[in-house]
Order: C-alpha cells, then sequence, then structure tokens
C-alpha cells in the first residue's frame, strides 16, 4: 500500500521503489520442492543382512501404527565445519556483510537419528565417518532403545552397507535398515534437523573456537528435545 496514495502497488512498482532508494538488497527466494512420499513405493531388492525393501516408506509407517514395531528412525551424518558460511541476509548495497574465519579445516562428524513418532533426536559428535565410528553409535541407539523392533531409514552410503556393519546387523536381528533409493535425501526426515541446526548455529557466525560450535550444537539438541511436538510438526508430518 502507498502510504501517499493509499493505492494498492503491484509487486513490479515495489520492486522500481526499492531499487530507486538503492538501501537494501532482497534475499532470493527459497526454491520449495514438492514431497512425495509415495514416489517409490514398492521398489525393492536385496539389501543384505538385516535390510528390507529399498525406501518402502509407506508400508514401514503402516506397520508402525499395526504395533508391528516398535521404533521408526531416520539416520544420517552430518559434518559441522570450522569454517563458517554466508547465507541470504538484508544489508545495504555496497555493505556487504563479512563473517571473518580462521581458516583451519576442523570439523565435527555427527550421526543422528530422528525419532518418527515422538521427534526425540540422539545424536553423537565423532571424530570419523567410518564402519566402526556407525557400529559405535548403533550400541548408542540400541542402548537407548532396549526393547522392541527397530526399524532405521537411512542412505545408501558405503559405510551403512559394509560388512562389518553387515555382521552387526546379523548379531542385533531387533534392528533392521531401510535404504532409500539413491540420490533422495529430500526423503529422509532427519535432512530437515541438519538444515534447522546449521541455520540456528552455523550460518553468519563466527565462533573463536572450534569448541564452542560443539558447544552450541549440544545445546541446540538440548532445545529440540525440549520441544518434541515443535520437531514433528516441523520434520515428521509430511510423510
Amino acid at each position: 500500500m502507498d502510504s501517499k496514495t493509499g493505492h494498492a502497488l503491484c509487486r513490479t512498482r515495489v520492486r522500481r521503489k526499492l531499487h530507486g532508494k538503492r538501501n537494501v538488497r532482497p534475499a532470493a527466494p527459497a526454491r520449495i520442492q514438492p514431497y512425495q512420499s509415495d514416489l517409490y513405493d514398492g521398489v525393492s531388492r536385496s539389501c543384505g543382512a538385516g535390510s528390507v525393501q529399498v525406501g518402502d516408506l509407506s508400508r514401514t509407517k503402516k506397520k508402525l501404527m499395526n504395533q508391528e514395531i516398535d521404533h521408526l528412525l531416520f539416520e544420517d551424518e552430518c559434518m559441522i565445519r570450522a569454517y563458517q558460511s554466508l547465507q541470504y541476509n538484508w544489508f545495504p548495497v555496497g555493505q556487504q556483510r563479512k563473517v571473518p574465519t580462521y581458516g583451519r579445516h576442523e570439523g565435527a562428524k555427527l550421526f543422528g537419528v530422528l525419532n518418527y513418532e515422538t521427534g526425540h533426536v540422539l545424536y553423537r559428535d565423532g571424530e570419523r565417518y567410518d564402519a566402526p565410528a556407525f557400529i559405535q553409535f548403533l550400541n548408542a541407539v540400541l542402548e537407548a532403545y532396549p526393547e522392541g523392533k527397530i526399524v532405521m531409514v537411512l542412505d545408501n552410503g558405503r559405510i551403512h552397507r559394509s560388512a562389518q556393519v553387515q555382521a552387526y546387523l546379523r548379531k542385533h536381528k531387533r534392528l533392521q535398515f531401510v535404504f532409500l533409493p539413491k540420490y533422495s535425501p529430500d526423503l529422509n526426515l532427519i535432512e530437515g534437523l541438519w538444515k534447522w541446526l546449521k541455520s540456528d548455529v552455523i550460518h553468519n557466525v563466527f565462533y573463536k573456537k572450534f569448541y564452542h560450535i560443539r558447544i552450541n550444537v549440544a545445546a541446540f539438541m538440548k532445545r529440540v528435545n525440549a520441544k518434541s511436538m515443535e520437531v514433528i510438526n516441523r520434520l515428521c508430518v509430511r510423510m
């Protein structure tokens, strides 16, 4: 609405007014990809010990509702790097926002699972991504869920299909993997958690010490686990 004339303004006139003032720069609009939970329903193949049909989430969800399984978890890994990232934000033209960095290639390697039914997040901060580290995380998952059948939805990462992990699944039969189709991170609900984490903790922020990042990651996880309904509404209801 034009404050002088009282007339409604179209988008073109708003852009022209902003361009004429030349004092702000808008962020680029985010692209929203349509979510299709049944896109790959029914596709199957042999996935090794302790694994089932590739990405058959509709049937898996029905099994959870029918109490055929007890826990449905979405698993993924995330790298938090020491050098910070700039994201879209508002700033005066010619005065681009700058975030300092000390340029070291340190990083925290996170393993995490999101519980579809409760919204609870379990994570571990590791030093590497390999089969032994992943197995150590699986031990933490089994300790957190000491009873009942667990179905874990995850991608086709090499460590997930390693011989060591397959042997682990044969030993722990109440844990079962459901592998997603290749190149489909949007179908893994915990991917939204990593984006949320980076938006709240990492983007456009400078930490003088790397351990400060770990402290803030832990604080973020504590906050989201205190707001389980917000997690469910934000990440889980789309499936």
